[in-house]
């Protein structure tokens, strides 16, 4: 039938004075109304979901430090807030992921939505896992959970699909996945993999497969 080609401006959220944003409309653990992701002055997005750098939280119960969007700069976390429930609404009032950039022109600043979908939900805590106040002495590590729930599970650095169905079928356990960062090279296991552990990113940088404990 053709190709379909979509012209627009470019939004240079790379500028000073300017960002980019990647947020859920609803808080991922609690699915209260609300914006819950990174922003990153004079960035692009995929600053934000490639996980090479260390970015702002959006809201204050993200963080303990005073470092949110929230905290330093209200005027723009309002306006996100706002942007966040009308691009809900367009949606059918389905909760989104979305990435975003804001320019600062003539003394104002404009927010631009780049993309949007609908948010993934977790599959919610295996049977299997026990309770982590029982496991604080095999905890080894915490970091940025992204859904509420927790999980147990054989862990792997393998990217096969092939591997990761065997490992299933033969422990009949849940699969966790082990790498740095996320990649597009991870995408093929993504549908087969339970959870996902990385050692750099944050919180829109695993969009939503990352477990706090490990």
């Amino acid at each position: 039938m053709g190709d379909v080609v979509t012209l627009m401006n470019m939004i240079y959220g790379n500028r000073r004075g300017a960002g980019a944003a990647v947020f859920f409309t609803r808080v991922p653990v609690s699915f209260e109304q609300g914006i819950y992701g990174e922003i990153r002055e004079a960035g692009t997005g995929d600053d934000l979901v490639y996980g090479r750098f260390t970015n702002r939280p959006l809201s204050r119960r993200q963080t303990s430090d005073d470092d949110s969007l929230e905290d330093r700069d209200p005027d723009l976390y309002r306006a996100y807030n706002e942007i966040a429930a009308g691009v809900e609404a367009a949606m059918g009032n389905l909760p989104q992921e979305v990435e975003s950039a804001y320019v600062s022109e003539g003394g104002s600043r404009s927010i631009y939505i780049l993309q949007t979908k609908r948010m993934e939900f977790g599959g919610g805590p295996t049977e299997r896992f026990h309770e982590s106040c029982r496991m604080e002495s095999s905890i080894i590590g915490r970091g940025i959970g992204v859904h509420g729930g927790a999980l147990s599970g054989i862990a792997t650095f393998s990217v096969s699909p092939d591997h990761i169905r065997s490992l299933k079928e033969n422990s009949g356990q849940p699969v966790v996945l082990l790498r740095r960062e996320t990649s597009t090279d991870d995408v093929s296991v993504m549908s087969e993999i339970n959870g996902i552990v990385t050692s750099i990113g944050g919180a829109t940088s695993q969009r939503g497969h990352t477990l706090s404990e490990i």
